[in-house]
């Protein structure tokens, strides 16, 4: 690209900078699949880099544009050519291949294009896809039911896909939440197993001597399998996936291993080393730790090490050994401590501690060592609870949150609800004062806003902007507002049961609790939420039927235990919200399950609102509403228990709400009823809408209250007017006012120079000027209005279709069949 051909030559800093532009932005060189290949590239080389592990990238079909980026990330590159002797359609290595780009261009008579094959170390361990490759399709379908983020966005091809997926340290961080105390003791004792050495495995017979008690962990490894978070290999030995190699047995007060701490020393100190433990053989660093590992990992010659130690030695090694990894500052020097550390006994720290290493630990505690595995959980105490006492207080619930859910609807119609200016949600000064307005408690609203978000009843935009102003000629940018969706007419007009049923769908699957303490569950991630509050309800579905709990402290507990992995602090904050939100929904009545709870802990993670039984519940629970009312002649009405939601918007539209609990009370005035005549009803008309819904005849002081407002009402008219047109000759304005034009921009003259028209300024003046007048705009102030060309708008991209993901049962018998069905097996 050049600009030195223009007659008129740009001047030479743009020239440069065009330059630079051009060469430090890939998109300018690269095109389609060239950029695809590029990045794939770059990734697998960050990746490598990363993980420290060798990957090799081939692409065929064209020279690669990403040497120079490879190297400056640490790489190494070479560009040549492939030999005639690997065709460039060979089939893809059984375990090494982990992406392939198909060349769009080449082809007959089309030579070129790009094929890419990138040759990676697999990111998981390869027993695991045999054992996966030996499950039968029951087997693997419970998998994936238990981890459904492995078949998103698009389901696996392959066997060893899945296998990489389930390897991943973000499905691993995600399936462990589900693990329970149990689990998570033995996972532990799994990685006390890989620290001494057994990376080929935990053998199931030293797996057995850790356990304390008479525990039999078969049932827990089998629920790790049932998570792909733990398997055996054919010889038995039991294997954890990569991410959950970690440390955590040293919650026993169990120190780092040795094959953590040799490699912190300098080759320097691996020989002194050596040497001070009688051995040989070793030059390089790996090879010494090697070595020296070897000997320390036997008990047999740390015992034989022991023997010949100085007085003192023994009693410190087994002292710290009980008593945690670290040796306390009064101990750390004389001879026992220095003799010790010279043999590697002890290890000293960068931060200067002085701590006991694990071989050595396990050595001396020998049969002692008991890790725990506490297999029973917690119980609850229960209360009695009389089903149909808690049928009837969940329907009211249910019964109470729709008619909030129409309140808040409304009050967002009437007027935006203003957010946060830092961010898109609603403060509580808002909600409070929305409550107020509404006869409703904070935590009702605040429930209610975030599951109308959730299922895009109500969604955010721009208000209108302020006027600019000679004094403010920019003004600041607008304010964000929550407004009624388009979806929510359409759910309101469907009933109070779809509506209900889907606000019981979004808060199943809510990334947040409404209701719980905000700063105790901060940092939680949704899959931590949603795990919790569903949690809640199972352990609450768990108790006898007709009964409810009667001491939250022990469900604190029972959450707790079931899910360790969450801060207790934030496992008790979730649970409490998950119970409050619970009450609020008509789906927990005082601590006792309703039906509705067991519907929906009985259908899964995945609810789905349109579902048969939880239709039938619902419709049930709805069919307690008010449908009538008792008018009083103090000018009230009162209907007993929840009113139904017909019933409620006609109340609402021409009285206030009083009260609220077992009986709603509303009370109608002269502001109220006009509320309702400025709708558009007539007297009549709300008359018979009133009388249809009252038990008795309506009041004479309401009848009377209600044709009075109804006489006075629209005795003054406000016009609003579009735009106005003024001239200063009043024949011009004559003219206009009898043009054809007029009919159509619906002018009206109220003066002898002015004509307000019923169409905006704009249209007036477009019109005026294809008419062959010369009108300009001009501001309220008076001040000409300069027009500015619009700017083109960028529309929409229209969303991506959504993926559909298969059933577990189909997806596991397809992957199966095509691995055992595989060419060159």
């Amino acid at each position: 690209m050049t600009f030195q051909g223009f007659r008129h030559a740009p001047a030479k800093p743009l020239l440069n900078r065009a330059s630079r532009e051009i060469r430090e932005r890939e998109q300018f060189v690269l095109l389609d699949e060239q950029q695809v290949a590029y990045q794939s590239v770059l990734r697998a080389v960050e990746r490598a880099r990363v993980a420290r592990r060798q990957t090799v990238v081939v692409v065929l079909g064209g020279g690669c544009a990403c040497t120079p980026q490879i190297r400056r990330r640490g790489g190494s590159s070479n560009h040549g050519l492939l030999s005639r002797s690997v065709p460039a359609r060979q089939p893809a290595p059984r375990r090494w291949v982990t992406d392939s780009i198909p060349s769009t261009t080449a082809g007959p008579g089309r030579p070129g294009g790009h094929r890419m094959w990138l040759l990676d170390e697999p990111e998981f361990d390869p027993t695991l896809l045999d054992w996966l490759a030996g499950l039968n399709p029951e087997r693997l379908e419970r998998i994936l039911t238990a981890r459904p983020d492995v078949l998103e966005p698009s389901p696996p091809r392959r066997l060893d896909e899945l296998a990489e997926r389930l390897s991943s340290a973000e499905s691993v961080r995600a399936a462990r939440l589900l693990v329970g105390t149990p689990g998570v003791q033995l996972l532990r004792a799994l990685q006390l197993g890989y620290a001494l050495g057994h990376e080929q495995g935990v053998p199931p017979a030293t797996l057995a001597g850790w356990l304390a008690g008479d525990a039999d962990p078969r049932a827990v490894l089998d629920f790790l399998a049932g998570l792909a978070l733990a398997w055996p290999d054919p010889s038995g030995a039991i294997h954890l996936p990569e991410p959950l190699r970690g440390d955590e047995y040293r919650t026993y007060g169990l120190g780092a291993s040795l094959a953590e701490l040799l490699p912190q020393a300098t080759i320097a100190e691996l020989k002194r080393l050596r040497a001070t433990l009688g051995l040989s053989g070793g030059v390089r660093k790996p090879q010494l730790v090697d070595v020296i590992l070897g000997v320390l990992r036997d008990p047999g010659h740390v015992r034989e090490l022991l023997a010949g130690a100085p007085e003192g030695t023994v009693e410190l090694l087994n002292d710290t050994a009980r008593h945690g990894p670290t040796v306390p500052v009064e101990r750390r020097s004389g001879e026992p401590a220095e003799w010790a550390l010279r043999h590697a006994l002890l290890w000293t720290l960068p931060t200067g501690e002085v701590v006991l290493p694990l071989e050595v630990a396990v050595t001396l505690r020998g049969p002692e060592l008991r890790l725990p595995l506490d297999p029973a959980p917690p119980e609850l105490s229960m209360n009695p609870a009389d089903p149909a006492d808690v049928a009837v207080r969940t329907s009211a619930a249910a019964l109470r949150l729709v008619d909030r859910v129409h309140s808040v609807l409304d009050a967002a119609a009437t007027e935006p609800l203003p957010t946060l200016r830092y961010r898109a949600d609603i403060g509580p000064r808002v909600v409070k004062r929305l409550a107020r307005d509404i006869g409703a408690t904070p935590a009702e609203v605040r429930l209610v806003l975030d599951l109308a978000t959730a299922t895009s009843l109500l969604t955010v935009r721009e208000l209108e902007p302020e006027p600019p102003t000679r004094a403010r000629p920019i003004p600041p940018p607008p304010d964000l507002g929550v407004v009624p969706a388009e979806r929510a007419a359409r759910l309101r007009s469907a009933g109070s049961a779809a509506l209900f049923r889907t606000l019981l769908g979004a808060w199943w699957t809510l990334d947040a609790s409404p209701l719980a303490d905000e700063h105790a569950v901060r940092g939680l991630g949704a899959a931590a939420v949603r795990h919790l509050r569903q949690l809640t309800l199972r352990l609450l579905c768990h108790l006898e039927p007709g009964s409810g709990l009667a001491d939250e402290k022990a469900l604190l507990e029972l959450a707790r235990w079931a899910v360790p992995a969450v801060p207790a602090s934030a496992a008790d904050a979730l649970v409490r919200g998950s119970l409050a939100e619970a009450e609020l929904l008509g789906v927990v009545a005082d601590g006792a399950p309703g039906e509705l709870a067991y519907a929906m802990v009985a259908a899964g993670p995945r609810l789905d609102p349109a579902a048969p039984e939880l239709t039938g519940i619902v419709d049930r629970l709805l069919t307690g509403a008010g449908k009538t009312a008792l008018f009083g002649a103090d000018l009230t009405a009162v209907v007993a228990g929840a009113p139904d939601v017909q019933l409620a918007a006609l109340l609402d539209s021409v009285a206030d709400r009083e009260s609220q609990g077992a009986a709603t009370t509303w009370r109608f005035s002269r502001a109220s009823v006009r509320r309702a005549f400025d709708r558009g009803t007539t007297a009549p008309m709300l008359l018979d809408e009133l009388a249809a819904v009252a038990r008795d005849e309506l009041p004479q002081p309401l009848v009377y209250l209600i044709n009075d407002v109804a006489r006075r009402h629209g005795e003054v008219a406000v016009i609003g007017v579009a735009g106005v047109v003024v001239g200063e000759d009043e024949a011009v304005v004559t003219e206009i006012a009898g043009h054809k034009a007029a009919g159509a921009l619906g002018l009206r003259r109220v003066a002898p120079t002015v004509l307000v028209a019923t169409v905006d300024p704009d249209t007036v003046l477009r019109r005026l000027r294809r008419a062959g007048f010369a009108p300009v705009r001009r501001d309220v102030d008076g001040a000409l209005v300069i027009a500015e060309p619009a700017l083109a708008r960028v529309a929409e991209p229209e969303p991506e279709p959504a993926v559909s993901v298969p059933s577990p049962r189909a997806h596991a018998e397809r992957l199966l069949t095509e691995w055992h069905d595989r060419p060159g097996r």
